[in-house]
């Protein structure tokens, strides 16, 4: 699967994840050119949040790493 920030994006705004991006997306959205290859975010960690978060994530396929099952 390719990298589409877009659709990434949309899928977390399509299922109402309060989130904040940061990292390089924060920057090229201020009109800074960046090269990156990932998006970074920090989610609201209230429990009906991270249900719209894990379903929002199961939609893109997304994998978790670093952490346990």
């Amino acid at each position: 699967m390719t990298f589409d920030p877009s659709r990434i994006f949309q899928t977390l705004d399509r299922h109402g994840v309060d989130y904040l991006t940061i990292g390089a997306w924060a920057v090229i959205a201020h009109g800074y050119v960046r090269a990156t290859a990932d998006i970074d975010f920090v989610a609201r960690l209230d429990a009906q949040n991270m249900v719209r978060l894990a379903t929002a994530l199961s939609e893109l396929n997304a994998r978790l790493r670093g952490i346990d099952a």
